[in-house]
């Protein structure tokens, strides 16, 4: 999860080092710091707490180094403390680390002096120092070897105008131009600096000086390497004219999901590469808001492809035992392509000798690499950890796969350009709505069908970031248990997008206001065929069968402006983090 940031030119690296650390700081806000080399001394500032703290910190520190590395933190071992924060500085040597040292405990004890945080990263540091009898690079790849589990390291060597890399799992990139040397744990770091990068694969070593950058394999070789050109993002990476990034990626949904289909009407080889034929089940894998996105995707395909689905939440799907089957497809699915539990998933896959397709936003991501086949969701960067515009990018991907799979016709145009049809339609929840929301004790989102996964990527869009106690459920499951929830302090949002579900809705309606609970309704139909609610959150007026993708966005602003009326960040939710590196 953590954001690893490194830089090395001519300019001061301070203001380089916040700047990028503010990019990545989705990845992790938990504590922040940096360390530098001073005319060759290692200095580190720290702090618990966001990268604003850190940047009223380094005001009364006028250091002025050009090289030095940056961290923002999401706790794993050890709580958010100052002394918990990267880099973790002992003796001559300074790191960064994302990831968990799995073997930690048992490098502590080659360690005689003492630990000054409880985390499982400082380890790295005090192995560097015990070994620091050896060159720099010697050293590195020595302690480097040690490690057992994930992690995306940078280190400086005091004395020594040189930056290591190394990486295992967890995604490092080092990007070139005439004035700088640059590392990140995100490619968006980049944009508008550098036009191509470096992707640091596993067990690589990398050893940066003024002008060069030395690549070394798991041996101590050197070796030479491709770079790779940064894909050109026309969103901006900052908020424009709105106050958070989720608002802002909210009203992009427009945007991406025509970006998203449009590359397969000018390019449907993308679509054909896949052998669909040589399948006769698809098994969606996937965590949070990705594998709500597979559970609708096995509703598409089962609905117009005809081909039987399963969906596994990744974590879970690494300990069945599942029977593999080589006329099975995996479609794993991840916003970053990092997810720790989806890749630990494709992996076992590949060693049953099965085929995964990823569905990814990121290009050259670690699992775009391992996958047997790609499709982009062409999202550019989602900064906000609630992820909204690539969810129904997902979305419209899966459905277009699901319709076309069998179908030897072109994409029709006149969907693409449909979709830019709600583009003014995405308007703000009333004011009034939010107080009411905000006295609510209980919350529940309820649906049917393709609803029914609405609802559960409604109640996980409210409770990450206005953290509050929700559930969503089938509308038929009420009266097996849950029913016992609803009285005068319940608010139930009810999600009705098909006319055929009318009937059974009204049922659920019935019994819910029964039970003196109070009811806000999500729909486009005739608000007179439905059984007596208390409000209506109406959606975009676009008519296709991809109803799950305009009736999430009143339910993504209802998220967003209560969060908002609860003086909540909305893009920095409390323990969480963007992407998720770890097990």
């Amino acid at each position: 999860m953590c954001g690893i940031i490194g830089y090395m030119g001519k300019e001061d690296c301070i203001p380089q080092l916040l700047h990028a650390l503010k990019i990545v700081e989705y990845r992790g806000y938990d504590s922040a710091g940096i360390s530098c080399l001073d005319h060759g001394k290692l200095i580190t500032i720290k702090t618990k707490g966001k990268i604003a703290k850190l940047e009223t910190l380094l005001q009364h520190h006028p250091y002025h180094a050009t090289i030095g590395i940056g961290h923002t933190r999401w706790a794993t071992h050890g709580k958010p403390s100052t002394r918990n924060a990267h880099p973790h500085t002992y003796g001559h040597w300074s790191i960064i680390h994302n990831g968990i040292i799995e073997n930690a405990h048992i490098l502590k004890q080659e360690c005689p002096e003492p630990f000054s945080s409880q985390t499982d990263s400082e380890v790295i540091a005090h192995l560097l120092e015990k070994n620091n009898h050896l060159r720099g690079i010697d050293c590195f790849r020595k302690v480097i070897s040690q490690l057992q589990g994930t992690y995306a390291i940078a280190g400086l060597h005091e004395g020594e105008e040189s930056m290591y890399v190394a990486k295992y799992k967890n995604p490092l990139y080092i990007a070139q131009n005439n004035e700088s040397i640059m590392i990140s744990s995100d490619l968006a770091v980049f944009y508008g600096k550098f036009y191509s990068y470096y992707c640091l694969e596993d067990h690589e070593i990398a050893m940066i000086q003024e002008n060069s950058i030395t690549f070394y394999n798991q041996q101590g070789k050197s070796i030479a390497k491709q770079s790779l050109t940064l894909q050109n993002v026309p969103q901006t990476i900052s908020k424009g004219i709105y106050p958070y990034y989720m608002e802002k990626e909210i009203h992009e949904i427009p945007y991406v999901t025509q970006s998203t289909w449009q590359q397969f009407v000018e390019d449907e080889n993308l679509l054909h590469n896949i052998p669909w034929q040589n399948y006769t089940c698809i098994h969606f894998i996937a965590c949070g808001t990705a594998y709500h996105a597979g559970q609708m995707g096995a509703i598409y395909f089962e609905k117009y492809a005809h081909i039987p689905c399963k969906s596994s939440i990744a974590s879970e799907f690494l300990y069945e035992n599942t029977l593999f089957f080589p006329k099975t497809l995996y479609i794993l699915i991840s916003q970053s392509g990092e997810t720790a539990d989806t890749l630990s998933c494709c992996e076992k896959i590949k060693s049953h000798q099965c085929d995964t397709l990823a569905i990814v936003n990121v290009p050259h991501s670690r699992l775009s690499q391992i996958a047997t086949y790609v499709l982009h969701t062409l999202c550019g960067p989602e900064m906000s950890v609630a992820s909204t515009k690539v969810y129904t990018a997902q979305l419209t991907l899966l459905y277009l796969l699901a319709t076309h799979i069998h179908i030897e016709q072109s994409i029709p145009i006149e969907q693409v350009q449909s979709i830019l049809a709600f583009t003014d339609s995405i308007t703000p929840i009333p004011s009034s709505f939010l107080p009411k929301i905000v006295s609510y004790k209980k919350i529940l989102f309820v649906g049917k069908g393709e609803d029914y996964i609405t609802a559960k990527e409604a109640s996980l869009k409210f409770k990450e970031i206005t953290y509050t106690h929700c559930l969503a459920l089938p509308c038929g499951e009420l009266k097996h248990g849950s029913l016992a929830l609803i009285d005068a302090d319940s608010l139930v949002i009810v999600i009705c997008t098909k006319p055929n579900m009318i009937d059974k809705i009204n049922t659920c309606m019935e019994e819910i206001k029964a039970r003196n609970g109070h009811i806000w309704l999500v729909t486009n139909e005739n608000k007179k065929k439905f059984a007596p609610f208390d409000a209506i959150l109406s959606y975009p007026n676009w008519s296709t069968p991809l109803s799950a993708v305009t009736s999430i966005i009143p339910l993504q602003l209802l998220a967003y402006q209560t969060a908002v009326a609860k003086g909540l960040n909305p893009d920095q939710p409390r323990n969480l983090a963007k992407s998720v590196t770890v097990e």
